[in-house]
């Protein structure tokens, strides 16, 4: 009989599989869109995708894509007892400490990126004269500050082997999947982190030590390792700070819209601050989720409580801006409809939207 999380395993991989095809649909139309040549012969729809936001929007589905992918080797399978088998005599290695560093580094420029996208609308709506000039700019600068800036706050794991720890509930073996920073990097400050392999600790949990696995503090135990920033902190810093800039970004744009007259005519920018807001609001759980396990420890009951609620997180994370495109952007509804040939949406969609739709002044 299949074990529950075996069974969540098989249904996120049906509809995993619907909407990476969505969100993989949007890039080639996106950058069908963007060539010159197709311009030429579809000059009703000419620079509609040639555009900073939509340059980040696939800058964003590159992340989210692997992203999904690489948390399947370290999140999904894992928990799955039906394929976890392959851990069970588990030893570190280069490779999954690639993967495992990939995996966080991922996110991280997912970050800095909604931070770009906040920019992007509010240039699109307050500075709605300047904002071609401004991201002419700061396009291929935000690309390579996305790339490249997420690399300091998860260098370490680059260079720390990845342990497998089992944990026993309802009879079947899970294993959590985790990076061995205390012994790798023994001079960062431990304070309220709960350092992962053989440190002495002054109590341990139930949790037993094995081959290729950790010791864990239990709750509350402190650990004087030195005074520098530990990784957990890094990962909360970054998550707080790039959560609080775009919420100001974001509010000022929304305050601006509602205050400010002569904006009903920019639809298409509008209704792109609306993808980008709710983008925001849906990371918020992840990055909770990060925060508390920073704040209460990562003690093994928290990390495997945090692996329980990952998979979900991280689907939300990853797999709804595809939606949240094609519900927000009628264009990108239309290509899509196009694609499957269906002639009556494609009518429908257009006839209803005529009169509203105007165009951006600017471009999106």
């Amino acid at each position: 009989m299949l074990a529950l999380w075996d069974i969540i395993f098989f249904v996120q991989y049906a509809y995993i599989a619907l909407f990476l095809g969505l969100y993989s649909l949007e890039v080639y139309i996106i950058l069908k869109g963007s060539n010159k040549e197709y311009f030429l012969q579809q000059e009703s729809s000419r620079s509609q995708f040639r555009t900073p936001f939509y340059k980040l929007f696939i800058i964003g589905a590159i992340l989210d894509i692997n992203f999904e992918l690489l948390a399947t080797i370290i999140h999904r399978i894992p928990m799955s007892p039906i394929m976890n088998g392959i851990f069970a005599h588990y030893k570190p290695t280069l490779a999954m400490t690639l993967v495992y560093g990939v995996a966080y580094y991922l996110p991280a420029a997912q970050e800095y990126l909604n931070i770009f996208i906040a920019l992007n609308r509010l240039t699109a709506i307050v500075f709605n004269a300047h904002h071609n000039k401004i991201w002419h700019y700061l396009t291929p600068a935000s690309i390579l500050f996305t790339l490249t800036v997420p690399l300091i706050s998860v260098w370490y794991l680059f260079l720390c082997p990845i342990v497998s720890i089992p944990v026993q509930e309802d009879n079947y073996t899970y294993y959590i999947m985790t990076a061995d920073v205390a012994n790798t990097f023994p001079g960062f400050s431990l304070r309220e982190y709960m350092p992962i392999g053989r440190v002495p600790m002054k109590s341990e949990t139930k949790y037993g030590d094995r081959e290729g696995s950790a010791t864990f503090a239990s709750p509350g135990t402190q650990a004087d390792l030195g005074a520098k920033i530990s990784p957990p902190l890094r990962t909360a810093i970054l998550i707080i700070g790039g959560a609080s800039i775009c919420l100001i970004l974001y509010t000022i744009t929304a305050l601006w819209m509602r205050y400010v007259p002569g904006l009903t005519k920019i639809d298409v920018d509008k209704r792109l601050f609306y993808f980008g807001a709710t983008l925001f609001i849906l990371n918020i759980p992840c990055a909770a989720l990060q925060i508390s396990l920073f704040q209460l420890g990562p003690t093994i009951e928290n990390l495997f409580f945090a692996y329980k609620c990952l998979p979900f997180l991280v689907d939300i994370k990853s797999l709804l801006p595809p939606i949240l495109l094609f519900v927000y952007n009628k264009s990108i509804r239309i290509k899509c409809y196009e694609f499957f040939g269906m002639k009556q949406r494609v009518k429908r969609v257009s006839e209803r939207s005529f009169s509203k739709t105007v165009g951006s002044r600017v471009q999106v």
